[in-house]
């Protein structure tokens, strides 16, 4: 599987933005599978060799998520 992270920024002022991060998802032959919005207020870390996501969630304190994600 590969993953590819898409961040989209939308500058609303000289001061204010809004941005929303994806995770597309292909296969070996790169044919779309899916997306995956993620939160606001988390970032991707890191993949492990078993398939769990590691995500990093900074407010209201710093942690780390792992997720198993499933595509349906």
């Amino acid at each position: 599987m590969m993953v590819n992270m898409l961040n989209i920024v939308e500058q609303k002022s000289e001061e204010e933005y809004e941005s929303e991060k994806f995770l597309d998802f292909f296969n070996k032959k790169g044919q779309f599978l899916g997306t995956y919005k993620m939160p606001e207020n988390q970032t991707l870390a890191a993949i492990d060799s078993k398939g769990m996501f590691y995500f990093i969630q900074w407010d209201p304190y710093p942690k780390v998520i792992r997720l198993k994600l499933i595509l349906f």
